[in-house]
């Protein structure tokens, strides 16, 4: 305050009272507005940057944008900036995702890192006198995931020599697009051969069924174990998570459809007796071997010719006598 005055005044007559003080230049306030988060699918980042003066009126001026990249314990990346006129109090920008995307592919991937943020940072300008105001916006992204999840469509185990049906079902966090895709690998013998390994992309669903990808592939007679792993393939800037799976050969099954069946009437046996077996075959053999294993050995082994004039058979019987290395 630099004193005060006081006035008169004839027409009426009066007077009044007055302070005089320094003048200050008129304040005004800035405003940033944006998305309240950034997924993968938003092509542009969109807002708008507004000033207006403490007594209502539009701030004249021009705007200076600076966008930032954040990600813990990575360094910030400014990836944007530009300058431009308020036009009536009002700056609209759009931002193409692309440009940080341009800035950050080769280093890391920015939907994938949680706590990941977009800093945009509006200075503005006033014309003439050069009066500044700042504002921050802190907008985060939102971190995009994609699996897979074996379908129970597949077979628990395997069948040597057929094909086997590889069906996925594709799951996201409702960020991804169109054309996720996966590459599956699939091993055998403990990974001691490949056997399957290719990248299939997703059948995407329009009738609200799941997505999934699917692939067939040949299964070779000496294999003992087979594993599947599914792994996503960068897909729209996706996180990737593996699914595996380990499967065992089918049981009671034969690659060439022959299959045997041993059978027996008796429910007891002693020391001395005779035990019988009947055989059942799918296909004819000239030729049984049979093994009887007993207290962790074999206690007894035999073959039988079952050619009948050089024909096989597809059934026939067989005995032997108990003896006591065969009891329990």
């Amino acid at each position: 305050e630099l004193g005060g005055c006081r006035s008169y005044y004839s027409t009426p007559r009066g007077s009044c009272n007055f302070k005089v003080q320094e003048f200050v230049l008129p304040k005004f306030d800035i405003s940033i507005e944006g998305p309240s988060q950034i997924t993968s699918k938003d092509a542009y980042i969109s807002g708008l940057v507004s000033g207006e003066y403490v007594f209502g009126e539009i701030v004249r001026g021009t705007v200076k944008l600076n966008a930032t990249l954040m990600s813990p314990g990575r360094k910030d990346i400014i990836f944007h900036q530009h300058v431009a006129s308020l036009i009536n109090g009002i700056h609209v920008f759009e931002i193409p995702s692309e440009k940080f995307l341009v800035h950050t592919r080769y280093l890391f991937n920015p939907f994938c890192v949680k706590n990941t943020m977009l800093k945009l940072i509006a200075e503005v300008s006033e014309d003439g006198r050069g009066l500044k105001s700042t504002k921050t916006l802190m907008i985060p992204l939102k971190s995009d995931s994609v699996s897979f999840k074996f379908s129970e469509d597949n077979a628990k185990f395997f069948r040597a020599g057929l094909n086997y049906t590889v069906k996925a079902i594709v799951e996201t966090n409702d960020a991804i697009s169109t054309g996720v895709r996966a590459r599956i690998l699939a091993t055998i013998n403990n990974g001691a051969e490949t056997l399957h390994d290719a990248i299939v992309e997703a059948s995407l669903q329009e009738n609200g069924e799941d997505d999934f990808i699917m692939t067939t592939f040949l299964v070779p007679l000496h294999a003992s174990c087979l594993k599947i792993t599914l792994h996503p393939v960068n897909v729209h800037q996706s996180c990737e998570t593996d699914s595996s799976v380990c499967l065992a050969p089918a049981p009671f099954y034969s690659p060439t459809r022959s299959y045997l069946r041993l059978n027996s009437e008796q429910t007891k046996l002693k020391v001395g007796s005779t035990a019988v077996f009947h055989v059942t075959s799918t296909v004819p053999f000239t030729m049984l071997h049979y093994v009887v294993i007993a207290q962790g050995g074999v206690v007894l082994h035999n073959v039988i010719d079952t050619a009948k004039s050089g024909v096989g058979v597809k059934d026939t019987d067989f005995s032997f006598t108990v003896s006591h290395n065969m009891t329990p």
